[in-house]
C-alpha cells in the first residue's frame, strides 16, 4: 500500500512538472560559471527536477544505509544477548 502511494506521488509530479513544462516554451539564456546556453524554460525545469531527485536520492541512500547498518547490528546484539540468557 505505502509503494502505490509512493507511486501515485512520484506520477503526480511527473504529470505537473510535464504540464508546465509544456507551458513555458520560451528560449532563455542560463549562464553558468563557465559558460552560458540558451534553453527552453520546459528543458530548465526538467534539468532542475532531475537533479534534485538524483541529489534527494543519494542524501536519502546514505542515511538509509547507515540506519539499515545500525539496525543489524542492534539485532545481531538481541541475538547474542537472547542465547546467552538460555544457556545460562
Amino acid at each position: 500500500m505505502k509503494n502505490i502511494f509512493i507511486i501515485a506521488l512520484f506520477l503526480l509530479i511527473l504529470i505537473v512538472g510535464i504540464s508546465v513544462g509544456a507551458q513555458n516554451s520560451q528560449e532563455i539564456v542560463v549562464n553558468y560559471v563557465l559558460a552560458s546556453a540558451s534553453m527552453p524554460v520546459s528543458t530548465l525545469i526538467a534539468v532542475c527536477m532531475l537533479a534534485g531527485f538524483i541529489l534527494a536520492l543519494l542524501l536519502l541512500g546514505g542515511v538509509l544505509t547507515r540506519l539499515k547498518w545500525q539496525l543489524a547490528r542492534a539485532n545481531s546484539q538481541i541475538k547474542r544477548q537472547q542465547t546467552s540468557d538460555t544457556n545460562k
